[in-house]
């Protein structure tokens, strides 16, 4: 029996967040004795493209839809027309580009779906997860779903996420037909598991994050020697809410200690170099670690780079992106995540003074503790989904 596994992941986007967790998904997978490779889409790009853009025009005058993708929309206007900004990018995109050759293995170009459903004929499974891949634009997009797989291949979601509180009337539609398909499915968020339930009648399990699947030490082979001398704090923004740069000044003056700001990650931010002392772009998706490990403090608004900081046991605040009454919102996966961990206090506006009392003692103690729990609950489910064992049942949910 074959021990391929096709991975439905993000590798072709340049997001740290994105490449950690398809990295530690190969990983798992490999220490199981499986052979991950990830599905090449570059023959069937266009019709991903072709679809993802006629959902966005579809949406045009949503505007919580197009604020979320605001930063996104500046950033491919800005590099036509700003040539430092262009070349920070092209430097940051040849970093990821070394780091995905060297660590994901893929499988052969085929130039139509069908070929692509044919050549899956030959996985022991194919996996879709985790992060925001049930996103809208990414239902329509019509790989994250698994659609392109024949009927008798195993089709697992580990700890996939729609991102957001609900789905549009249509993609909700189609969310009901393509969930049924997949053989076992795990979210990773709370919400996630409401939808199912909501859209199908499933009851599906939370699992953790692929990258929590590794423990720090784990993690910390791969990260290499200090990169800054300096003590520093580091800001990892997503969004554009300059509340959150001034919390970063205030900290900074606070402390006397220099700002260092992975900037421009999705999109363009017009306001974020002018609060920063360093902006390094040449930072591979090892390098993101290295700087959250040896940072005094993180401030972000990212999921990922909030899991490493809880994994490294840093001094830390996350910030929502997004209001909680937004359609768009992806509050929830950070609510999830430190729900999971233990952890409370670390949610901030942005508008806090700083003074001794914001730096409210973590128990890491309990905190391993608890992610110690929920790994070991999500390998089990990975592993009985990888051995096919269980069954599926719209009326029963899933029993693994």
């Amino acid at each position: 029996m074959s021990k391929k596994i096709g991975l439905a992941v993000t590798t072709y986007t340049h997001n740290y967040g994105s490449f950690l967790q398809s990295f530690a998904m190969s990983e798992v997978l490999k220490k199981l004795g499986y052979e991950p490779e990830v599905i090449s889409t570059g023959g069937v790009q266009h019709l991903i493209s072709a679809a993802r853009r006629k959902y966005f025009m579809s949406r045009i005058f949503n505007v919580n839809e197009l604020k979320s993708y605001s930063t996104v929309f500046k950033g491919m206007a800005m590099k036509m027309v700003n040539k430092e900004f262009a070349e920070n990018l092209r430097v940051r995109g040849a970093a990821y580009d070394t780091f995905r050759d060297e660590h994901f293995a893929f499988s052969p170009v085929k130039d139509s779906w069908a070929e692509v459903g044919e050549m899956c004929k030959g996985y022991h499974a194919v996996l879709v997860g985790s992060d925001q891949l049930w996103r809208p634009a990414n239902i329509e997009g019509n790989y994250y779903t698994l659609n392109f797989v024949p009927d008798e291949v195993n089709k697992i979601a580990y700890a996939t996420s729609f991102g957001i509180p609900f789905l549009p009337k249509a993609q909700a539609k189609k969310a009901q037909q393509f969930l049924p398909r997949l053989n076992h499915i795990a979210v990773r968020e709370e919400k996630g598991a409401e939808i199912i339930k909501n859209l199908t009648g499933l009851d599906v399990q939370v699992v953790c994050d692929p990258t929590l699947l590794f423990t720090k030490e784990e993690w910390d082979k791969n990260v290499g020697e200090r990169m800054m001398k300096e003590d520093y704090i580091l800001c990892y923004y997503l969004g554009d809410n300059e509340n959150y740069l001034k919390f970063a000044k205030r900290l900074k003056e606070y402390w006397g200690v220099k700002v260092v700001g992975l900037v421009h990650i999705n999109g363009y931010n017009k306001n974020v170099q002018a609060y920063m002392d360093e902006t390094p772009f040449d930072v591979n998706p090892f390098q993101f670690i290295n700087l959250i490990k040896h940072a005094r403090c993180v401030l972000t608004d990212s999921f990922h780079c909030s899991v490493f900081s809880i994994l490294f046991e840093k001094e830390f605040f996350a910030f929502k992106r997004f209001k909680d009454s937004d359609t768009m919102s992806t509050n929830n996966r950070l609510l999830t995540l430190f729900k999971i961990a233990g952890i409370e206090g670390r949610v901030v506006d942005g508008t806090e003074e700083i003074n001794d009392s914001l730096f409210t003692k973590i128990d890491h103690n309990k905190v391993r503790e608890n992610l110690a729990l929920k790994r070991t609950e999500s390998m089990e489910y990975l592993i009985k989904a990888l051995e096919n064992q269980g069954a599926k049942s719209l009326m029963g949910g899933v029993k693994i």
